[in-house]
């Protein structure tokens, strides 16, 4: 039997048998002890048993509170790791909101810069653009009107995602805020589409493509006529996307 397999109650029963066996041993089977030696056996035997009870006693007092504390650090553990499993799945749903929120930024970013470009070429209410599409402008109307396509269906396969992530889905305002957005380009690329048979044909005129005076033009009597606005129906469609994102990211971080 190795020194660890001795708990205190095996040494303390082995004491006492140790005790009464040295008692034993001072007088033998054939001595009768007198009255003195019978008194010192009852207080040997006494002691003994005193030490043996109040040893078991302790030993079960420390064996209770080594359970106490090893319950406590158990359940304190525990709780650690829920925190950290918490803080980390927290820390996902943030890198997935910034993320998406980046991917919704650069499309509305985008989409600006095909605006100022097509501005730049005079496609405007303010510029003195040509009454027929033709030449070097058509061209570049053709050619944003594609990049401007490929916007929307970015957003498009944003609102997908919106509406099927198990991290978005359950937003429902982001959803419609990037639905928003794609209907609004979809006005204007639609109008291309209707009109590009003219275009080619060099028989387009300007007057009639009313979403792109909109969208590159700022008054409202131009709004007027699309019932769509870039800013109503594009740009603060993405300042509530933002501002949505934000709150979410700010309480995931802080978990």
């Amino acid at each position: 039997m190795t020194r660890a397999s001795w708990s205190p109650i095996k040494f303390l029963v082995a004491l006492l048998l140790l005790i009464t066996v040295a008692v034993g041993s001072l007088w033998g089977p054939a001595k009768e002890p007198d009255s003195r030696e019978r008194d010192l056996l009852r207080s040997l035997l006494q002691l003994g048993l005193i030490a043996v009870v109040g040893g078991i006693a302790a030993a079960w007092t420390k064996h209770h509170w080594e359970r106490e504390i090893a319950q406590r650090d158990s359940i304190t553990e525990q709780n650690r790791r829920e925190r950290d499993r918490l803080r980390e799945l927290a820390a996902q749903r943030a890198t997935i909101y910034r993320e998406f929120m980046a991917r919704v930024g650069s499309v509305y970013r985008a989409a600006k810069l095909i605006r100022r470009r097509l501005r730049a070429e005079g496609l405007w209410s303010g510029a003195v653009a040509p009454e027929i599409l033709t030449g070097d402008t058509a061209i570049a109307y053709a050619k944003q009107m594609d990049s401007l396509n490929e916007v929307q269906l970015r957003l498009e396969e944003l609102r997908v995602e919106a509406k099927r992530h198990p991290e978005l889905r359950e937003e429902e305002q982001l959803y419609g805020h990037i639905k928003e957005m794609e209907r609004y380009l979809r006005g204007i690329t639609g109008e291309f589409e209707k009109n590009v048979n003219r275009l080619r044909a060099g028989q387009l005129r300007v007057a009639t493509l009313v979403h792109l005076d909109e969208f590159t033009d700022e008054s409202d009597a131009v709004g007027k006529k699309t019932k769509l606005r870039f800013e109503n129906n594009f740009a603060s469609a993405y300042g509530e996307i933002a501002r949505l994102l934000a709150n979410l990211i700010g309480p995931a971080t802080e978990t």
